[in-house]
């Protein structure tokens, strides 16, 4: 019977593991690639977000700014300034897990490379 959670099993015609102590899995450039392609994308979408935004805030206060705007009312202007509030959280919480993925991907290079260099 094999347990799920057994430790890898040793060939004897493979000494050596190829195990990267960090992730306790092997990463193939495939995957480095991959990675290196999401953080793109993800790259790509906060800086749609970071617009988005910068164009929903100018186009907010170009509304507030006009006391004949019916917008100019207290209780529109009290749920814009949430709605400011809100993107401007959501833009730090990117930027936050931008800074944790862009530190995973370090980690993620140095582990490859020390695996080429380990071969």
């Amino acid at each position: 019977k094999e347990f799920k959670n057994a430790p890898p099993k040793m060939d004897s015609k493979k000494s050596e593991m190829k195990e990267i102590p960090k992730l306790g899995t092997s990463l193939d450039s495939r995957q480095g690639t991959q990675l290196t392609f999401s953080m793109m994308m993800m790259e790509k979408s906060f800086q749609d977000l970071k617009e988005l935004q910068a164009s929903s805030l100018s186009n907010m206060s170009n509304l507030i700014g006009k006391p004949s705007s019916p917008i100019f009312q207290s209780a529109q202007h009290a749920e814009l300034q949430s709605i400011i509030q809100c993107l401007t959280k959501q833009v730090t919480r990117l930027e936050r897990e931008k800074k944790k993925n862009e530190e995973t991907i370090k980690d993620i290079q140095r582990l490859l490379l020390r695996a080429e260099t380990d071969r």
